[in-house]
């Protein structure tokens, strides 16, 4: 399938699948991913933050245990989908551990994004099925989240607080 944007209307056939989130095997397109990364994004950044407002101070063990458990688990969900994302463009998923080593992550991350899958059934199996309207609302949103937290970082520069190291002691940006 080359039309990224498909509608559902576009029939099932058995050269293709619907893909579930948290399967193992199986492939997944560039929409797909991206609009599963937003949910995984939310789902372990906005839940934990406030059951942590709620029940611990920043500075205690239960905080820093409830982000440790979130980190791992986002970090095992990320490699989950990088592989299945790498299985659709008839790549080995062991390349996504990639996505834990700091300044590579970004390089496989834009791969994987970024790259066409292959159109038919490959080693891994079929080709996914369609896109819905959900998923593609929510892989341009993720891109749109993206250009929109780039651009402030750049544009908002340092932190108020921060401290240039290399200023005489004292100075602040």
């Amino acid at each position: 399938m080359t039309d990224f944007a498909s509608t559902p209307d576009t029939p099932v056939t058995p050269d293709t699948y619907t893909p579930r989130m948290f399967a193992w095997r199986g492939r997944i397109g560039r929409l797909r991913y991206l609009a599963y990364v937003l949910g995984l994004g939310l789902l372990t950044t906005v839940p934990p933050m406030f059951l942590v407002a709620l029940l611990a101070k920043p500075e205690s063990s239960a905080y820093i245990a409830v982000q440790v458990l979130v980190s791992v688990a986002s970090v095992v969900v990320s490699v989950l989908l990088g592989r299945r994302r790498l299985n659709d463009m008839g790549h080995a998923g062991w390349q996504a551990f990639g996505m834990i080593i700091p300044l590579v992550n970004v390089v496989v991350f834009l791969w994987i994004a970024c790259a066409r899958g292959d159109a038919g059934p490959n080693r891994h199996g079929p080709a996914p099925g369609p896109n819905t309207p959900g998923i593609v609302a929510a892989a341009l949103l993720f891109v749109a989240l993206l250009v929109i937290g780039v651009v402030a970082a750049f544009v908002s520069g340092p932190h108020p607080g921060y401290q240039n190291r290399n200023a005489p002691s004292g100075q602040v940006l």
